[in-house]
């Protein structure tokens, strides 16, 4: 699962488990171009790589936008299929919930 780190409308990703203190420099930065287009409770995907896996849930809650991992670590499941309640995405396949704002 990619680890994310969210400030202003872009997104650095650590695809290798890393965090921004071990790999500030080897990390990605992505552009959020949908940002703006989001309101509270929408959710959309940002592919940061070029696998099929290497994508982040996007989500707007309470006027803030967080960035988390799209899959579901039980099953593996995309998390964009599930619904957004209050701070938790559900995962479609059983129901449990994963916090946007800590993951």
């Amino acid at each position: 699962m990619a680890a994310v780190a969210f400030g202003s409308m872009f997104l650095a990703v650590y695809l290798n488990g890393g965090s921004p203190k071990a790999e500030a420099e080897a990390a990605n930065e992505f552009e959020v171009t949908f940002a703006s287009e989001l309101h509270d409770g929408d959710k959309r995907v940002l592919k940061v790589g070029t696998k099929d896996d290497e994508v982040v849930l996007i989500a707007k809650y309470q006027g803030k936008i967080y960035a988390v991992g799209n899959f579901c670590s039980h099953f593996g499941v995309p998390l964009d299929g599930g619904v957004l309640f209050d701070d938790k995405v559900l995962c479609p396949a059983h129901a449990a919930g994963f916090s946007i704002i800590t993951g």
